[in-house]
């Protein structure tokens, strides 16, 4: 939760700083982009009144990806897990070396998404592959992600980073002003489709939070 609030905190400062043109998210090393939430902390708020909450509000990171004054750009390097893929989601471009993959492991866990990405999921790819990606768990890699529209580019191994940069500096040769306006512009659109989306996902996930299903899934990661 703590790097979470660290995230939301430097989105909100990157809107607020007019030498900022764009942002870059990645992993370290070649292996894991984001494996999501940190399971040890939410095995303490699985078994808390309420806990759900502590977890949903993670999703107001997302939404600061989201809102972002300047473009923000996914460097997928390795596996993208849960709510990795959630954070991928929320960025305006996605770049994945060829070796990435995509799995959403929500309902594994007795749980489903919580932070938007079910919402933005259906607006990247339709609900039909949503579908298969969400109720099948279906772990897909980089080239299967771009053809359904979950990654903009597909990349060499270890040149993600370097193709985010270049996306980055081409950004920063147009007005900052006129950028932001097209985010607004698609945030305004999006948002117009959505209506409660973000909301009823939100209660949907604390519905099935503390629940024996996903209780068991927690015990299950406890016990490895």
């Amino acid at each position: 939760r703590e790097t979470a609030q660290q995230l939301e905190a430097f989105f909100h400062q990157a809107s607020d700083d007019e030498n900022v043109r764009a942002a870059i998210v990645t992993g370290a090393g070649q292996d894991v982009f984001v494996a999501g939430g940190d399971l040890r902390e939410f095995d303490t708020y699985a078994r808390q009144p309420g806990g759900a909450s502590h977890v949903i509000d993670m999703g107001s990171t997302t939404l600061a990806v989201e809102q972002c004054e300047v473009p923000v750009i996914a460097a997928v390097q390795g596996a993208a897990l849960g709510g990795g893929c959630e954070l991928a989601l929320a960025c305006d471009l996605v770049v994945a070396e060829e070796h990435a993959t995509f799995s959403f492991r929500q309902a594994a866990m007795g749980l489903s998404t919580g932070w938007g990405g079910g919402t933005r999921l259906v607006e990247r790819v339709g609900p039909m592959q949503a579908a298969r990606l969400l109720l099948l768990g279906a772990k897909i890699d980089a080239a299967e992600a771009m053809r359904v529209g979950l990654v903009s580019q597909v990349t060499a191994r270890g040149s993600s980073l370097q193709h985010a940069l270049t996306w980055a500096e081409s950004v920063a040769r147009l007005p900052r002003a006129s950028v932001a306006g097209l985010k607004r512009m698609l945030g305004r659109v999006r948002q117009e489709h959505r209506g409660q989306a973000l909301a009823r996902e939100a209660e949907v996930f604390a519905s099935l939070w503390g629940q024996p299903d996903h209780l068991a899934a927690m015990d299950a990661f406890r016990k490895r």
